[in-house]
Parts: structure tokens; C-alpha cells; sequence
């Protein structure tokens, strides 16, 4: 049986309560798929923190069982939602030259790479394919200076890093953490892009961000009624 999902969103200004004979209208932003699973709940989120968040939703294939392409969050309660979420910025296929792990950094071997050049101090860099099994983990980027594009300087959580120099299989993903604050009685929509891998079955995974769930909500004060409704395939 096939699915089919909609997600429409438009705005307008009017001179009356009924919304009629709007003065000005935006024209209606859709997003239809076809969804193979999707997520429909009423989640109860209580005061916390970046440390200590009060709802958490693990969406990998192996939780969750979603890759979304359409995420919406209506906050129904009388006070702030917090919502922490972990993007995909970009899948950083193996260079040619081969990665290097030693010490406390990650290089692009590639003569004239700028592999690198896109990630901020405070991304996350994970690797399942390293050729060490000890490196397939997760590195907070701590230091990237701009004249060294193809290399950065990391963080390490667990087991440490074992030196390796051009390894032939090595790629990564390139997550970023965002925040977004929804007000009471507020709606915000996200069009995917939130990891969606196994995060928390690698090393590290717990240490980064105090729980690595891709989103997690927390509000100011008081417990607050999150409407969450998820596609995905």
C-alpha cells in the first residue's frame, strides 16, 4: 500500500478577523511525499537544559526507523520549547590522498586539499570506515585554522586515536548542532537534514553534547504539551 503525506504552510494579512479579502497572501509552500514511515506524537517537555534535556528522539534506522524529509513541532504550551538538533552538513567522501590520523589531528593528504574548509570549531567529524577500528569514532573539532584547510585539530572522547598515516578507506560525515526556541503557541517546520545514523553506537557518542539523540527538546520553565510529527522513508 502506498502512502501519502503533505506538509502546507502560507501566510496572509487582512483587514478582517474572518482572514477574508486578504490585503496581501503568500502563495502556498508544499511538501508532498511519499512516506514510508512516519512519527505522530504529543510529547510532555519539562524545564531543562543543553545537559539535561527532557524529551529525546533517537531517529536512526535501528530507533526511530526514519530518515525525515519533514519535521513539524507545534508548541501547545504556555512557555518556551528549546530544540537541540544534530544537522548533516555534508558526507565527506575518502580523498585521494588518503586521511592521516596522528596524535590530535585529522589531514587530507591531497596535494592542494581544502577537504576540510567547510567544518567550524565545535562541528563533529564521524568516521564508521576508518581503517583502524579504533578511529571510527566521533572528533569534536576543537581547532581549524584557516590557512591549513585540509587539516583540523580534534577532541577525543573513549579510546585514543592510533596513528595512521593515508588511510586508503577513511571518510566522514560532517554533523553541526543547531538551536531553535519555538514561543508558546508557535509552530516551526524543518525540512530534514537532521542525522539520521546510528549515533549512539559508537565511542563517543554519549560525551558529545551530553546525550547524542539528534533531537532533543527542553523548555525555559514548567512542562509544556509538543505536538511532533515526523515523515520519512
Amino acid at each position: 500500500m502506498s502512502y501519502f503525506a503533505k506538509t502546507s504552510i502560507s501566510a496572509l494579512v487582512s483587514g478582517f478577523a474572518s482572514y477574508e479579502s486578504p490585503l496581501v497572501k503568500s502563495t502556498t509552500a508544499e511538501h508532498t511525499s511519499n512516506p514510508v514511515s512516519w512519527f505522530h506524537h504529543l510529547a510532555s517537555v519539562g524545564a531543562g537544559s543543553h545537559s539535561a534535556p527532557t524529551y529525546v528522539l533517537d531517529i536512526s534506522s535501528s530507533h526511530l526507523n526514519l530518515s525525515p524529509d519533514s519535521i513539524l513541532l507545534n508548541n501547545k504550551g504556555s512557555d518556551a520549547v528549546i530544540v537541540e538538533m544534530w544537522n548533516l552538513v555534508a558526507e565527506l567522501a575518502h580523498p585521494s590522498g588518503g586521511i592521516t590520523f596522528s596524535s590530535d589531528r585529522i589531514k587530507d593528504e591531497t596535494s592542494g586539499s581544502a577537504y576540510f574548509e567547510n567544518v567550524r570549531v565545535g562541528d563533529v567529524l564521524f568516521s564508521e570506515n576508518a581503517g583502524n577500528a579504533t578511529n571510527r569514532k566521533f572528533y569534536l573539532v576543537a581547532e581549524h585554522p584557516t590557512e591549513y584547510p585540509a587539516q583540523v585539530k580534534v577532541s577525543l572522547y573513549g579510546t585514543s586515536m592510533v596513528s595512521q598515516t593515508a588511510d586508503d578507506t577513511a571518510s566522514f560525515l560532517h554533523l553541526t548542532r543547531n538551536v531553535l526556541t519555538i514561543p508558546s503557541g508557535k509552530f516551526a517546520h524543518i525540512p530534514g537534514g537532521v542525522a539520521d545514523v546510528d549515533l549512539q553506537a559508537y565511542t563517543g557518542a554519549s560525551a558529545i553534547g551530553a546525550q547524542f539523540n539528534e533531537l532533543k527538546f527542553y523548555s525555559k520553565s514548567g512542562t509544556n504539551q509538543l505536538e511532533i510529527f515526523i515523515t520519512g522513508t
